[in-house]
């Protein structure tokens, strides 16, 4: 028999046991005060909580370090990946590739950088080419100016300086010389017998004698010397840092190598030698 009883205020829970003994009997009477079971219910259920809110808790962090290390993990890769590409590591990819979503976007990733230097290789490869044809253009452009400034300054024909180019250097060595208290001498040479040679023959075959002329010039003077085409028919020499006495002596040496010389001619019949006469002055500066 169980019952609730009250006793000074508090809650007890009475339970009544009938005993039977030989010829005796009676009733065992039992009580239990309500509030200890309660606490205890309640501690126990506050326990049966708190462990319960100890598991969520853990399961959330295992879930969060998961999503951690599966996904935040793989987008700070991708967005490594993408500075990489931007700071000049062109073949840099993503390895977070997979078939979830964030593998799927590496693969964008991978797609895009792949289209990149593909574009960026085809640009590098047009401008190479943009750039060999520049410098093939200047390379000619040099060449050409080169050329032009020798024709502006030689003779085509014989390679000396043409009458312009030694006008510029005789007011060279002017100034030199005045700078540096140096003398120079200035021989002129021209050919008497121009026009006979050429009435006697042709143009051409002047033109030959004249180149060979030349090159007696640069044969037996120094490599100093300045030696000019001055016109068709006279040549013009300046023999730096030669006074008066040496500058003559070059000038007969050379007047005399020209008298002895016998400068051939080729026909389409015949060959022929012809002398030539050449008439030498000199000048000295100062």
């Amino acid at each position: 028999i169980q019952r609730l009883i009250k006793q000074d205020g508090e809650e007890f829970l009475e339970i009544a046991i009938p005993l039977v003994s030989g010829l005796r009997w009676g009733t065992l009477r039992a009580g239990f005060s309500l509030e200890s079971v309660a606490n205890q219910i309640v501690s126990s259920q506050i326990q049966l909580w708190l462990t319960w809110l100890v598991v969520i808790i853990g399961i959330l962090l295992v879930l969060n370090n998961m999503f951690i290390n599966n996904i935040v993990s793989r987008l700070v890769e991708m967005g490594n990946t993408v500075n990489s590409v931007i700071n000049g590591n062109r073949y840099s990819k993503s390895m977070s590739c997979g078939s979830d979503e964030v593998g799927s976007l590496a693969n964008k990733i991978n797609g895009l950088v792949n289209y990149y230097n593909d574009v960026n290789e085809k640009q590098i490869r047009k401008f190479n080419s943009k750039t060999t044809k520049l410098a093939d253009a200047n390379l000619t452009i040099e060449r050409l100016e080169e050329k032009l400034n020798r024709v502006m300054r030689f003779d085509e024909d014989t390679g000396l300086a043409n009458q312009q180019y030694f006008l510029e250097q005789l007011n060279f060595e002017i100034r030199r010389s005045k700078r540096k208290m140096s003398r120079f001498s200035l021989i002129k040479v021209k050919i008497a017998n121009y026009s006979a040679i050429v009435n006697q023959f042709d143009q051409s075959t002047m033109s030959l004698i004249v180149n060979d002329l030349a090159t007696l010039f640069k044969i037996n003077l120094r490599s100093t010397d300045i030696i000019a085409k001055y016109s068709d028919q006279t040549f013009a020499l300046i023999l730096l840092d030669t006074g008066e006495s040496d500058g003559c002596t070059v000038l007969n040496k050379l007047k005399r190598i020209v008298e002895s010389t016998n400068f051939p001619i080729n026909t389409d019949s015949n060959e022929f030698q012809t002398e030539v006469i050449a008439n030498f002055s000199i000048a000295l500066f100062p």
